[in-house]
């Protein structure tokens, strides 16, 4: 036995989770990440974000009943078509993600030209896709079509396709909060479609799930994560259930957006610590393919909605590394922001001019009060903070 591993066996699997993460992900990873938003910071002068949310559409096949942006769907008036994507697009910087929501996404009736036109002008390394999964045969036919482009068709190295889907619980749950019977069936079928194209396509497309977590489904999370982990064979995420109106603190009330989910809840505040401990549990046993930034923001949101802000990082990510763009061009710093523009008629689609606009400055300011529970931006500013990376080694 090598002294490395005599070292390692007398250390509780807590401490050598801590050491793996520092050795094979805080030194090469997250510090140096780290450093370069520093310089970036001290530096000065006009940035760009690196990672954009664009909500193609307003069309969706559910109802979900934990959806914050519920109000929103159907209303598919003023959404752009295929020729003003393009036309933005041109002015679009290099991006390290684009994820693409709605709605559905891919109930856009352009969606495949509509990804592959802001691929291609932004080359980001990874395009994530969210999906409820309720038509399987169209999201294997998106994956299948992505699959035939090549580095070529982008002028670049073709994006790593990431889909993500949506899994509430097992099936009454599911089923309940999408408001749509046979829910259930078809994501898992959609699951196992694109997971087989993972696995015939390693390192061209990735399959995960996220669960949101509300009163209605806590008592399944343990259960069905062992489900996804050992049935489906696909990565898993959770998220609390999220709101403007329980959200969100330190935003003045004029900007914020007003986006708020019907009916479903979140657990009593005194059951959140419990569900955190099962976490840490669930991320333990993923070993290397446990999301550490997604736990931390599981562990901070638990922290803030019971009012304690203790070690919660600053907002780095609105407006500054992250931008939001929905299907009427609006342009936003976040989600919880209102827009703070028309790329099309305040900007003339100049994603440039929208960005470093005194509007956009205006929210970026009001941004660094804010703090909420939204996993994206939450786990970005944990990365982008020393303070952040600290809180993760603490809480694995």
């Amino acid at each position: 036995m090598s002294f490395r591993s005599r070292i390692a066996s007398h250390l509780s699997s807590a401490t050598r989770l801590k050491a793996r993460f520092v050795a094979d992900y805080a030194l090469p990873h997250y510090l140096p990440r780290i450093v370069r938003h520093k310089w970036k910071t001290a530096i000065g002068g006009k940035t760009f974000p690196d990672e954009l949310f664009v909500f193609v559409t307003n069309r969706c096949n559910a109802r979900c009943k934990h959806c914050f942006y519920i109000d929103e769907l159907g209303d598919t008036s003023g959404e752009w078509s295929l020729a003003d994507w393009e036309r933005l697009a041109a002015t679009l910087p290099e991006l390290e993600h684009l994820t693409l929501t709605g709605g559905e996404a891919l109930l856009s009736p352009d969606i495949n030209d509509i990804a592959f036109a802001l691929c291609k002008a932004a080359k980001p390394k990874v395009l994530t896709v969210i999906s409820n999964g309720l038509r399987p045969q169209a999201v294997e036919d998106f994956a299948l079509r992505w699959l035939e482009l090549g580095d070529k068709d982008f002028g670049g190295p073709r994006p790593v396709l990431d889909v993500l889907f949506s899994l509430d619980g097992f099936e009454a749950t599911h089923n309940d909060t999408r408001g749509v019977p046979g829910a259930w069936t078809n994501v898992n079928d959609s699951i196992k479609r694109l997971a087989r194209l993972r696995d015939a396509n390693l390192g061209r497309i990735d399959v995960g799930v996220v669960t949101v977590i509300t009163d209605s489904n806590k008592h399944e999370l343990k259960e069905l994560a062992a489900y996804v982990s050992q049935q489906l064979q696909v990565r898993q995420g959770f998220e609390f259930v999220r709101g403007t109106n329980t959200s969100v603190w330190g935003l003045p009330r004029e900007m914020r957006a007003d986006f708020n989910p019907s009916t479903h809840s979140l657990p009593p505040r005194d059951e959140l610590s419990g569900i955190v401990d099962l976490l840490r549990e669930l991320n333990r046993q993923a070993g290397s393919r446990a999301n550490f930034e997604f736990f931390t923001t599981n562990v901070l949101t638990a922290r803030m909605l019971q009012g304690d802000f203790h070690g919660v990082p600053p907002c780095v990510s609105a407006g500054r590394t992250t931008g939001v763009l929905y299907p009427n061009g609006d342009i936003a710093c976040c989600e919880f922001m209102k827009p703070f523009g028309n790329l099309r008629d305040d900007f003339a689609y100049d994603f440039a001019a929208a960005w470093h606009s005194s509007a956009a400055d205006k929210c970026r300011q009001a941004a660094r009060r804010c703090r909420c529970t939204h996993g994206c931006y939450l786990s970005r500013n944990i990365a982008l903070s020393p303070s952040g990376l600290m809180t993760i080694v603490k809480e694995l």
